[in-house]
């Protein structure tokens, strides 16, 4: 979950880059609210590219640039037609990415580049939070984690990269309420 909470200006649609999976059955790409790093242009859509932050991206001198605010989901062509929509992805905001085909076998071969809407700045509330069992208290820095993008108020163990402040806490969570991770968070973007 990743909604806004406060009137937000400084959003940009991009797009999310190509990917390797080849299971067409609906899975979960990038999950709304997970911190994206700046990838290449996309010159057929005239769009930078974005990908979620990893353990590679700061190895790589990449630097978070933004939210996805869509859950990115690749389509169901491995068991449905071709541009099919589960009755429960109506209406819904997820961007589903179409399939790229091998040219030979006519096999999935991965995900095209699809677009993304990424949010800068504003106040949101989200459960795409690191779900070890610590507090966070208002105010607390939000640090880019290491997996899926997520986000943490700890570096211990390398679990948070601490060049990397992405948002504030506004909100107080328990250990246990952080380690279900079903309770949303209000964060104010710092990116």
């Amino acid at each position: 979950m990743f909604i806004p909470r406060h009137p937000v200006i400084e959003n940009q649609f991009c797009s999310y880059i190509e990917t390797n999976s080849t299971t067409g059955a609906g899975g979960t790409i990038a999950y709304a609210g997970a911190v994206v790093a700046l990838y290449e242009w996309d010159s057929v859509n005239g769009r930078a590219k974005v990908k979620v932050w990893d353990s590679t991206a700061s190895g790589n001198g990449e630097v978070p640039y933004g939210f996805l605010m869509q859950k990115v989901k690749e389509g169901y062509t491995a068991i449905h037609p071709a541009n099919y929509m589960l009755p429960k992805d109506m209406g819904s905001s997820d961007a589903i990415a179409a399939p790229v085909y091998n040219s030979s076998t006519g096999a999935i071969s991965g995900t095209k580049a699809t677009p993304v809407g990424v949010a800068h700045l504003g106040v949101w509330e989200t459960t795409n939070y690191l779900k070890i069992p610590v507090q966070i208290f208002p105010g607390d820095k939000m640090y880019v984690s290491m997996t899926e993008g997520r986000i943490t108020n700890t570096t211990v163990s390398g679990f948070g990269d601490s060049a990397n402040t992405v948002a504030v806490a506004e909100s107080f969570l328990n250990p246990s309420e952080v380690a279900t991770g079903t309770k949303a968070l209000r964060i104010k973007l710092l990116i």
